[in-house]
This record gives structure tokens, sequence and C-alpha cells, in this order.
């Protein structure tokens, strides 16, 4: 089915009130399918950041054996160990081993009261201050800060084309007005006429003439109706129920009387400072250079030499007293492994290093063109707010002149050819300030994009 069918198909929205821009963005932000896909990313990059700290969790091990047969014995091993994300672990356990053992198996057996110990990890070199841990628990926090930002960017994103979506609407229902009153002026119109033509007041072309422009202007208002409906539909994108289904805007639920815009001065000294302070997809950008450089500071821990050193202590525990076996053993030792060619290293430190750099490039690019877009917004601006004051200026003079044309007419100086050409050029001119008047209003949404300054409805 085609989408704009489907969508005409939906119910209209209808309200006793007119439709307002905050309630348009009020439906967005809680029905919006586009923002609970962000707000779904969001909750995948916190619970893969959750799952990330799960490292460093305190861990109990704990093992029992019972074996039967020429060796019985029992043994029983629990151990909590925590790792920390700077390379240091430790382990505290607890074992005990009774019976028959054998002597490969002599290791595993312990005085009658078992085996307490306590044992001290840390990497010496490489990993020390950055385990790979603590570099995977970094990154995913720094990718959860990005997701937030990228959710904030894709709302604001939203909130402006909504706006701009809506003061289309807005402007086509006003020019469905402007139509629907100058139909109405000729229908008037027309009944005299044909009362004055039977009366023989007026030749009978006047009243063909002035039937004509009935016509006319009755295809003019099915025009509008029509850019009004297809404005209407975008406009249902934003406007949605409970179950995120879109509304189409009704009619009758367009606003009237809607005020000029605001000759507030805007200059890129104060609104571009203002925006690469406040979009959040720079923010996202700085959080993703953030887990770029915690790549690097992990590539380069990992050229070094992989150097452990512990230290342990141990003491078994007897009911008889002074038994040899219950004094503390202390063991000390370190571990050593060097990866001759280093090429991982290598690779992962220049990936990390291209990585930065590709950022890098990526959000000066960005902040080029939020400085471009903001400054070409303001002229923009300035050009339209001069446009829509000519335009007024026009529609007065307009309607000026329509009314002296119709006040000749009924003193039988003018005629309904340039009387209807008089009501045009007004209704030109007032389309040209609704036309102004919206465009003022489209840039102005697209300005609060751009320095990230659509708050929360009703904020």
């Amino acid at each position: 089915m085609n989408l704009t069918v489907w969508l005409l198909s939906l119910p209209a929205a209808t309200a006793a009130s007119p439709l307002t821009l905050d309630t348009v963005l009020a439906s967005v932000d809680r029905h919006a399918p586009k923002l609970a896909a962000l707000d779904a990313k969001v909750t995948e990059a916190e619970a893969k950041a959750l799952a990330a700290r799960g490292a460093f969790d305190p861990t109990l091990k704990s093992k029992v054996r019972d074996y039967s047969g020429p060796y019985d014995r029992f043994q029983a091993d629990t151990a909590l160990s925590m790792q920390s994300g700077f390379g240091p672990s430790v382990t505290a356990g607890y074992r005990i081993g009774a019976g028959a053992f054998p002597t490969y198996a002599g290791a595993y057996e312990t005085l009658d009261l078992g085996e307490v110990r306590v044992e001290v990890a840390t990497p010496l070199l490489a990993d020390l201050g950055m385990t790979a841990e603590r570099a995977k628990r970094l990154v995913s926090d720094h990718h959860a800060t990005a997701a937030r930002s990228l959710r904030d960017d894709g709302r604001q994103q939203l909130y402006g084309k909504a706006a701009t979506t809506y003061w289309k609407w807005v402007a086509a229902g006003e020019k469905l007005a402007l139509s629907m009153e100058l139909l109405a002026l000729a229908e008037a119109r027309q009944t005299g006429l044909e009362q004055q033509v039977a009366e023989g007041a007026l030749p009978p072309l006047e009243a063909i003439d002035n039937q004509r422009v009935v016509w006319s202007r009755r295809a003019d208002v099915a025009t509008a109706e029509q850019v009004v409906t297809e404005s209407a539909v975008a406009l249902s994108l934003f406007l949605r129920d409970d179950r995120m289904e879109p509304l189409v805007p009704d009619v009758s639920a367009l606003p009237t009387g809607t005020p000029g815009p605001s000759s507030r001065p805007t200059n890129d000294t104060d609104l571009i400072p203002r925006a690469l302070a406040a979009r959040p997809d720079l923010v996202a950008f700085d959080a993703l250079l953030d887990a770029a450089t915690v790549d690097l500071q992990r590539a380069r821990s990992t050229l070094l030499p992989d150097v452990d050193g512990m230290v342990g202590w141990s003491q078994d525990r007897s009911t008889i007293p002074d038994d040899k076996g219950t004094k503390p053993e202390v063991v000390v030792g370190m571990d050593l492994k060097v990866p001759l060619a280093l090429r991982k290293g290598r690779g992962e430190l220049a990936r990390s290093r291209a990585a930065i750099d590709r950022l890098a490039a990526e959000r000066r690019w960005l902040v080029d063109q939020i400085t471009a877009e903001v400054r070409a917004l303001i002229q923009a601006r300035a050009l339209a707010l001069t446009r829509w004051e000519h335009a007024s200026a026009a529609v007065s003079h307009a309607r000026e002149v329509a009314h002296l044309e119709t006040r000749a007419l009924e003193l039988g100086a003018s005629d309904i050819f340039k009387v209807t050409k008089r009501e045009e050029t007004l209704a030109k001119e007032r389309k040209a300030e609704i036309d102004a008047r919206a465009e003022v209003a489209r840039i102005d949404a697209l300005l609060q994009t751009a320095t990230a300054s659509w708050s929360a409805p009703g904020v």
C-alpha cells in the first residue's frame, strides 16, 4: 500500500483547542520510534558498561572432592579473589585435605584443621596501571556517554524536523483560509451581480466574469486543501498516540492568528560559541576520543614485557600442639613472558593512533560544519526577516488599493475585472507574507537545532 494512502487512513487528531508546537514536541518526546530506538541503544551501551565492571566483582570459587578406592581421601578448597583495575589482585582461601594421599597428590594434604592462605599478585611492567579489564571498562563507559549524547542529538534533530513540518502545516492552513475567504467574496458578490443584470443595471458580462472567478477560486481552494492534507500527513510522523500510531491533524486543529516573527538580533559572536559548547554530537565525539585514548594507553602497555610478581602466605592449622607443620610459609615469585616480534602490540598501537587521528579529523570537520551552518542561518534569518517586513508592507498597500477599487465598483466607477485583479493581487501579497513568516519560523527552528537550544516540552 502507498505510504501516503496508508497515513491518510489513520484517525485524524481532532481537538477542542488548536494544535500547538509544544503538543507536537511533547508527542515526539514520548512516542517517536526514532527516540525509542536511541533509548534502546543507550540501554545497550550502559548494559555493556555494567558487564565490563563485572570483571572487578569479587569471585568466590569452591571445589569439593571425595575419593573412594585405594586411597580414601577428602579434599575441599574455597577461595575469594578480587581483581583491581590497576593490576594487583588479592586472593584469600582455605583448603583441607584429609585421608590417605598417593605420592603424586601429596600437595593436597593438610593438617587436620586445614590451611589458610593469602596471595597478592601484580604485573610489574605490562598491564600495570591499565589492565585489559580496566581498559574495557573505561572504553565501555565512554561509549555509554557517547550513546547518551547521540540520543540527545537525535532528540534535537527530531524537534527541529517536527517544528519545520509544523510551521509548514500552519502556513498551508493559512493559505487555505485565504483561498476560502476569496471564494466567499466572489460567491457573495455573484448574487448581487445576477440581480443587477436581471434589472438591466449591468451587462451580463459582469456576472459571467465573476462566475468564472468563482470556479477559479473553488479550484484554488481544492489545491490548498490538498497541500494542507499533504502537510498534515507529514506532520503525523511526529504526532502520535500512546501506541506510537501516527495521527493526521484535522483542519479544525489549525491555529489562528499566528503572530509575526520576533525581530530579535542574532549574531555569530554569541550563537557559534553557544552551539560549539552545547552540541551533543560534539560531546559524543569527545567521548569516542576518550575511548580511543584508553585504547592507545592499553596498546602501549602491551609493548612491555609481561612480568608478574607475587607474594603468598599460608599456614596449616592443627589440633596437635607444636606441630612443625603449623609454621607459616611465605612464597615470593615472578613470572616472565616476552613476545619477541611484538607484532600484536605494534599493530594495536598503530590502529589506536589511526583511530584517534580519524576521530580528531572528523570532529574538526564537524566543528567547521557547525560554524558554517550557524553563520549561514544567521544571515538567512536576517534576509527572511527583511523579506517578511517588506511583504507585510506590501499587504498593507494592496489591502488599501483593493478596498478603494471595491468602493469604486459600488459607485459605478469600476468593474468586476478590476476588482478581481485587486483582490488577487492582495491575495498574492498575503501569500508572500505567509511564506516569509513561515520561512523565518523554519530558520528559527533550524537555528535552535544547530545550537542545541531545544528544551523538553513544558520546560
